[in-house]
């Protein structure tokens, strides 16, 4: 409690256009070297150098993102395979990895780094779909934390505030599959888009439906980075057709 006030309170208050004493204080997106720089330089009081989460000070507020990725720990939104990763090449300077979904990915040892994929899981056609699918159950009871209402209960409760991963229509589908064939994927074959799209959208209404009414989160996260430094990556008029635009010969 600061201020007379939790957390979570202050966040509602700020959200609503209500007065507070302050506002909440985060940071997103730090490589664990440039903490470790940070604490060389005299910053002593970063608390966990783990993690790509913001510098942690104390005075700061609990890290909003904790818990952000598996709905604070009652649902896994992402593809389920019983396969395991595969080392296909390893140096003093790389690893290159077959991950559990097919994609061959290499990885730097020489620090913290985005990753370089080398192939991607998800084609851009009907069948290498249909595969993914099959990964995407929304019924897999591995979806769902044991006795998650009991945890969900606890969560409402709580003082700070929480979020989830409530949906990526964009996101997810270019890590799969790549912006490039992602891109392509609009133009090439709108009808096999469209139906990922409206999977994806049932899967994750599915998924988070029973959970949402007994949690109460505070906000919502939705996972896209569908922009570069020069603008979006796709065009907000360019539109997939619908039903509306089919006709017995393909797509008008």
């Amino acid at each position: 409690m600061v201020d007379g006030m939790s957390l979570r309170e202050r966040f509602n208050a700020v959200m609503s256009y209500t007065p507070c004493r302050r506002v909440p204080c985060w940071f997103f997106g730090t490589w664990p070297e440039t903490k470790e720089r940070w604490r060389q330089e005299g910053c002593t009081t970063v608390r966990s150098l783990r993690g790509d989460s913001g510098p942690q000070l104390p005075e700061m507020d609990p890290e909003w993102e904790a818990g952000l990725w598996d709905a604070q720990g009652l649902a896994n939104p992402f593809p389920l395979t019983d396969d395991k990763p595969t080392v296909l090449e390893e140096t003093d300077d790389y690893r290159i990895v077959r991950d559990p979904l097919g994609g061959v990915v290499k990885h730097s040892k020489r620090g913290s780094s985005i990753p370089e994929h080398l192939e991607y899981p998800l084609k851009p056609t009907r069948q290498s779909w249909d595969a993914m699918r099959r990964c995407l159950d929304p019924h897999d009871p591995r979806r769902r934390a044991p006795k998650w209402r009991k945890k969900a209960a606890a969560l409402k409760r709580r003082e700070h505030v929480i979020t989830f991963m409530g949906a990526s229509l964009y996101g997810l589908p270019r890590d799969w599959m790549g912006v490039e064939q992602l891109s392509y994927l609009a133009y090439d074959d709108p009808g096999l888009l469209e139906e990922m799209l409206e999977y994806l959208s049932d899967f994750y209404m599915t998924l988070y439906g029973p959970i949402l009414p007994e949690v109460g989160y505070d906000f919502v996260y939705l996972f896209e980075d569908c922009c570069f430094n020069t603008g979006p990556l796709l065009s907000p008029a360019r539109r997939c057709p619908t039903a509306a635009t089919r006709t017995t010969t393909g797509w008008s």
